[in-house]
């Protein structure tokens, strides 16, 4: 007998260990696509769910026809770092990546950029160093071999051709009975809307589809500020020998619920309070819990129903120089913003203060030195833009040291490091996939003592920025009441912030799903003794409609209104300062892919028990 047939031969593994850093780095690439399946809550139901999971197969596939396995992984290096982003907005906000979380990435201003970073520098460590070792695999670990062959390689152009024949047959609904060649007969325009929808939501596809839009939306403010000069609202101001001055404050991530003259256990408003000839009203809301979408809506007629208006028509500002007013806007944020920075450029008079996000000097204060010499020309009525930084995160770089009343705060580094550690308890420190790790937090905030600690820092922090901002208020008014001209200031806020309030642990703005935190903003207005003696009528109006709830649509023309500026299409129905306006019962607004949505006015899951127990 040879002696070969004696010798037992192992068996060859199914997977040889050559492969298992293919396989791994496989897996890897699909991790963003079972996430999302697991957890986003914009994929509805079992099939949306399933024809996102092919269409994301399809995707990381597809190179494999063509390229061999090391061109294969270097190729998907891009979508790897877009699945990256892809993670972070699921595990932040439970939804594929919205478009203005892309819009808020490409025009973030390098101030706020650089704040980010400070605050999450060793995530941006980890990101490099995984990706050192990703490239370390793919040239020193994989067989540069095809990596799909024969029955396979057709299989896959198979599926290909099917998905692209597929989606080209639902993607638009052809109610026609002239069918083309290519589109299947589906009758059903529902069908289509989900399948473009569900395309949409796709990595990579998402975030192309995203920058895109985003360029064309650039695209279209540019060309409509060109066509814009010709405009005209046809405003005439009535009563031009009064010289009044009306200043719009627009407050930056301030929530109704935190300032002490709305009824908040706290006094964080101690001379707001003390201020006569003010009217704070209950039930506003902003239409966007972004400042990007926010603040030109509300200076704009535009709405959630006609958006389109915001670059079709001028703002308020114009409306307001339209009508012989001079105006000025004075800003510390925003630079990147290309339609304030439109609106801006037309005002007589434009200064934006350099920034310093992580600095405790860069104070809403320092904008007085640039309205107080404005002010002081008596010789024409004027309309202000006081754009402020406010409550913008970080909470603890809007005050100085002596308005840290509650503590302790963001500043004080032992309090932040021993719950650093805390932390570092629940989640350990070795890596985790971003669901187990979402999942960690999630039971580390389940801990009780452990998350009423961080949202004490947090709410501490938050509170002593409100408390900065009366000041800045109060001390605005001060500056108004020295001129001694009629004047009228309104302050509202463009959008409010979670602060961990309830069991969903929310926290920041811009979440997809939104809450009534982010939406529910302050509004009040103050007026002075000689505009009130020439405006007992608009006084009363305001009074009267304190209660109504309403959004920031109203905005645009309750400033004309105060301003005694009329044009022919105005709609008196809008303003507050008007006898004919009308509460709204439901208020729209817009999500963070722009589509509509009605506001959440009411939390579903309040938390109280917390302020109470912290005064």
């Amino acid at each position: 007998m040879d002696f070969r047939t004696q010798i037992a031969i192992p068996k060859q593994p199914r997977i040889s260990l050559q492969a298992l850093p293919m396989v791994a780095l496989t897996l890897i690439l699909f991790t963003p696509y079972l996430i999302a399946v697991g957890i986003a809550t914009d994929l509805h139901g079992i099939a949306t769910r399933l024809l996102y999971v092919w269409i994301g197969a399809m995707w990381i596939v597809l190179p494999a026809i063509f390229l061999k396995a090391r061109a294969f992984f270097v190729w998907h290096s891009i979508t790897l770092l877009l699945g990256l982003v892809e993670c972070v907005h699921l595990i932040m906000y439970q939804a594929t990546t919205s478009l203005l979380f892309v819009y808020t990435i490409l025009i973030a201003e390098v101030g706020e950029f650089l704040e980010l970073c400070s605050t999450v520098w060793p995530l941006i460590l980890a990101v490099i160093a995984f990706f050192t070792f990703y490239f370390w695999l793919i040239f020193n670990n994989i067989e540069n071999r095809p990596l799909l062959t024969g029955k396979c390689r057709w299989g896959a152009i198979i599926g290909e051709i099917l998905t692209v024949v597929f989606l080209l047959g639902t993607w638009q609904h052809t109610p026609s009975t002239d069918v083309e060649w290519w589109s299947l007969p589906v009758s059903q325009e529902h069908l289509n809307t989900e399948v473009r929808h569900t395309c949409e939501r796709v990595l990579p596809f998402n975030l192309v589809h995203h920058t895109a839009s985003i360029v064309r939306m650039r695209h279209t403010i540019e060309t409509a500020g060109k066509q814009l000069q010709h405009f005209s609202f046809g405003t005439k101001h009535t009563q031009p020998d009064t010289k009044t001055i009306v200043l719009l404050v627009i407050g930056e991530t301030a929530r109704y619920g935190n300032f002490g003259i709305n009824g908040y256990p706290r006094n964080t408003t101690p001379r707001l309070c003390q201020r006569p000839n003010l009217i704070t009203f209950d039930s506003v809301y902003a239409i966007a819990n972004l400042t990007t979408v926010s603040v030109p809506f509300m200076l704009s007629r535009a709405t959630p129903q006609n958006p389109n208006l915001y670059v079709q028509e001028k703002s308020v500002v114009e409306a307001f120089a339209e009508s012989g007013y001079k105006t000025a806007w004075i800003a510390n944020q925003s630079f990147g913003n290309q339609l304030l920075m439109r609106i801006s450029e037309t005002c007589d008079y434009t200064h934006y203060i350099p920034s310093d996000n992580n600095n405790h000097t860069n104070t809403d204060i320092r904008l007085l030195d640039y309205l107080q010499p404005f002010v002081a020309d008596n010789n024409e009525p004027q309309f202000v833009v006081l754009h402020s930084l406010g409550c913008h995160y970080k909470y603890n770089y809007r005050y100085p040291a002596d308005f840290a009343q509650f503590t302790p705060d963001l500043n004080n580094k032992p309090e932040i490091s021993r719950l650093q550690d805390a932390f570092k308890v629940h989640i350990g420190t070795e890596a985790h996939t971003p669901e187990k790790l979402r999942t960690l937090i999630e039971k580390s905030l389940a801990n009780k003592p452990l998350r009423n600690e961080v949202r004490s820092l947090l709410v501490n922090s938050y509170d002593n920025a409100i408390l900065y901002t009366d000041f800045f208020l109060d001390s605005t008014i001060s500056v108004l009441n020295a001129t001694g001209r009629p004047c009228v200031l309104l302050y509202i806020g463009d959008h409010g912030e979670n602060l961990l309030d309830d069991d969903r642990n929310l926290i920041l703005h811009g979440t997809y799903g939104g809450s009534a935190y982010e939406y529910h903003v302050p509004m009040f207005v103050w007026y002075s003794d000689t505009y009130k003696q020439t405006h007992p009528d608009k006084i009363a109006c305001l009074q009267q409609h304190k209660t109504c709830k309403t959004s920031s649509m109203t905005l645009f023309h309750t400033l004309l209104d105060l301003g005694d500026i009329h044009y022919q299409q105005q709609k008196e129905c809008h303003s507050m300062a008007s006898e004919q306006f009308r509460a709204d019962n439901i208020i729209y607004g817009l999500d963070a892919n722009m589509q509509l949505i009605d506001i959440p006015t009411d939390n579903k899951t309040p938390q109280t028990s917390w302020i109470s127990a912290h005064k």
